[in-house]
């Protein structure tokens, strides 16, 4: 029983590990090879953390990494982020974007 009280305790002390991700712009679907994919978001949190964002590309079956950083986000502002980058394969495409826990698929 004991443990439970401990594991409660950790639940309500622990800070929640999520963050809000937005994408800022309409994301077209089909893309030809050489097209340049642009990609504008950004992530809020409501206290100090850090972590890795990552950016994939899934085009029809095949997902690949567009970008991998390392970031801070400060209390209750918005940390803006851009990507620009020329594909090298074409067909139907979605950008996911995570952080920490969170991720958003462009629609």
């Amino acid at each position: 029983m004991k443990n439970w009280g401990w594991i409660l305790l950790l639940l309500f002390v622990m800070p929640l590990v999520s963050a809000t991700i937005v994408i800022d712009d309409d994301f077209d679907n089909l893309y030809n090879v050489g097209d340049l994919v642009e990609v504008n978001f950004s992530v809020l949190k409501d206290y100090d953390v850090s972590g890795f964002v990552e950016v994939l590309l899934d085009c029809d079956d095949e997902t690949f990494v567009l970008k991998k950083d390392y970031v801070s986000v400060e209390e209750d502002k918005k940390k803006y982020i851009y990507l620009e980058s020329p594909l090298a394969i074409e067909g139907d495409c979605r950008i996911e974007v995570s952080f920490l826990s969170e991720n958003e698929r462009s629609v």
